[in-house]
């Protein structure tokens, strides 16, 4: 079972995270014992989606923005207990969650374990 608050967005073009929230947002996750809060003014690039697959996988669309906003908190801001993977599988059931199909859902999770390694190393990794 998975609750996602509203996610309501300003976007300032041009910037290197153009995303930010205009209101704290919430997800809470049965299978992942997870209940994050995300306050107003936190700014994300949204999905990092090679230009390949964006026909597929539209970075800046609501599933994808959503599921990134909440993986990219995870990466910067980790909690204990909850790793790179538990991050990159909580990506994909919220992109699951929010109406994207398993395969491409999968597909995605797939290249979050492929490539988002450099952006969890860069920023210090989890707190175990």
């Amino acid at each position: 079972m998975m609750f996602v608050d509203t996610v309501q967005v300003e976007i300032y073009p041009g910037t290197s995270k153009p995303w930010v929230l205009s209101r704290d947002v919430g997800l809470v996750c049965a299978k992942h014992k997870v209940d994050l809060r995300i306050g107003m003014g936190f700014d994300w690039n949204a999905a990092n989606v090679p230009w390949v697959f964006t026909r597929l996988m539209p970075r800046s669309s609501p599933e994808f923005l959503i599921a990134s906003l909440f993986h990219d908190y995870l990466y910067h801001h980790p909690i204990k207990g909850f790793d790179r993977e538990r991050a990159d599988e909580l990506f994909k059931e919220v992109l699951i969650h929010c109406g994207v199909s398993k395969w491409k859902a999968s597909l995605a999770f797939i290249g979050v374990r492929l490539g988002g390694w450099h952006s969890y190393d860069a920023n210090g990794g989890a707190v175990v």
